[in-house]
């Protein structure tokens, strides 16, 4: 039994190449990559409206590069921190990671906080 928002309406003959579940950051990437090279693509999204609250804290150097790729890195750098550091803890307050990335050799900060 196919369920359907009351307020949107079946696209009527629209067929794409390629269709894509989930409007997250890989989803929309997919979109991105995709949509550069000429392919026709529908994202599918459960929620009708933008998360309004943060999931994540950082973006690593391989992210950065994903997002150079598809000509957004300029809008995201200015949202981030360079080489910012982090500890991990245990319930108890043992440190169990203490990251310290200080190094760019692939071109971009291995970790930006946001």
């Amino acid at each position: 039994m196919a369920i359907q928002h009351p307020d949107i309406q079946p696209a009527v003959n629209h067929s794409v190449q390629v269709a894509i579940a989930g409007a997250g950051p890989v989803g929309l990437m997919m979109a991105n990559y995709l949509g550069q090279m000429g392919i026709d693509v529908l994202v599918v999204e459960k929620l009708d409206k933008l998360i309004d609250y943060p999931r994540a804290i950082g973006i690593d150097d391989e992210a950065l590069r994903t997002m150079q790729s598809v000509g957004l890195v300029d809008n995201v750098l200015p949202h981030t921190t360079p080489w910012h550091a982090m500890r991990f803890l245990t319930p108890k307050g043992r440190c169990f990671a203490d990251i310290q990335p200080m190094t760019d050799e692939f071109g971009w900060p291995r970790r930006n906080a946001f």
